[in-house]
């Protein structure tokens, strides 16, 4: 005898439901290495962006041999970036923001952060610590937020 196989609505519920459940772990893995990704690509630019202003931008010289700013944020006032603000876009869209602090002894320290993943800045720079001499002892990055600190050598 030959039986007949029935395909019943839960059956369908079932299938439909483990197509749906692959699909999201697959978005989900995804997702998470494209945010991982970015996140590589915000910590590798905030280090970019604070060296470029410890160094004071980019210089080159053009075929005549004049000295020109070619490109780089301490070009944008002139070559030398002061205070705070902020500078360029991360991954998210959102702007790179920096501060930039000059001890007793004429160093700078500068600091650059994005606000992550989540596109809403975390770190509450009025936290950041200052010794008596004007040194940054302490820059937390809080939530999401990427960022690097980086103090000029001379």
């Amino acid at each position: 005898m030959e039986e007949k196989q029935t395909f019943t609505t839960f059956d369908t519920f079932s299938v439909v439901g483990l197509i749906v459940g692959v699909g999201m772990l697959v978005f989900s893995i995804v997702s998470n290495a494209m945010t991982s990704q970015n996140s590589v690509k915000a910590q590798i630019e905030t280090q970019r962006l604070a060296l470029e202003i410890i160094g004071g931008g980019l210089q080159y010289t053009n075929a005549n041999g004049d000295s020109q700013s070619a490109r780089g944020p301490a070009n944008i006032v002139g070559g030398n970036l002061e205070g705070k603000g902020r500078l360029g876009l991360d991954p998210w869209g959102q702007p790179y923001y920096f501060r930039v602090f000059n001890d007793n002894n004429g160093k700078k320290t500068v600091v650059v952060y994005s606000s992550g993943p989540d596109q809403m800045p975390d770190t509450d720079e009025t936290k950041f610590t200052i010794n008596a001499e004007g040194q940054l002892t302490n820059a937390r990055f809080l939530g999401d937020d990427i960022g690097t600190v980086q103090r000029s050598w001379n």
